[in-house]
């Protein structure tokens, strides 16, 4: 079977980036040239689309996708469940966000949609840390979104995240490098 030409969904593990996994499975399917669909930070987990040979093409439409994310962001001071929501309600809608330092992109504000922001639960052991779910527009910064956040709270930042889905990709398609 020649898979040159196809697209492989893997569920990126941390530690490695984007371009590192797009490399390994090119290398490994023994295909000319391989892309990826929205870049995901090296210590960012979830469905990282994978194009090959001449689907590379298709990526970007992929990559102007909606995407939704699991987050554990880190608040500095305890917080209730109702200021987090509202807190979160704030941030639904259209944003103005700019990049930051780190990204490849100019660091000019720009437009973009949080669909929503949905609280999905407060850890019992540490109660500073928040699990929630959001929905966005494709080259939103969820890094800055919690930073972002912080600045209106006291003080939060993002602590883990993991892609959950790219448009209507989800992880329950994806592959992990081990099963590629």
């Amino acid at each position: 079977m020649d898979l040159n030409d196809c697209l492989v969904i893997l569920n990126k593990q941390p530690k490695l980036s984007s371009n590192e996994v797009a490399a390994l499975v090119k290398k490994i399917l023994g295909a000319k040239r391989s892309g990826h669909a929205g870049t995901l930070d090296p210590q960012v987990s979830g469905v990282l689309p994978v194009a090959l040979g001449k689907a590379t093409k298709l990526l970007q439409f992929l990559a102007t996708k909606d995407k939704t994310y699991v987050c554990i962001i880190k608040f500095k001071k305890i917080m209730k469940k109702d200021e987090i929501e509202n807190l979160f309600k704030k941030f639904t809608g259209e944003i103005t966000q700019t990049p930051p330092k780190q990204s490849a992109v100019r660091k000019i504000p720009r437009k973009r949609t949080i669909y929503y922001i949905k609280f999905l639960e407060q850890s019992k052991e540490n109660p500073r840390l928040v699990l929630f779910e959001t929905k966005v527009d494709a080259g939103t910064y969820i890094r800055t979104l919690c930073d972002d956040i912080g600045k209106i709270c006291g003080g939060a930042r993002m602590e883990e995240l993991r892609r959950t889905t790219t448009g209507k990709i989800g992880e329950g398609l994806a592959f992990t490098l081990q099963q590629l």
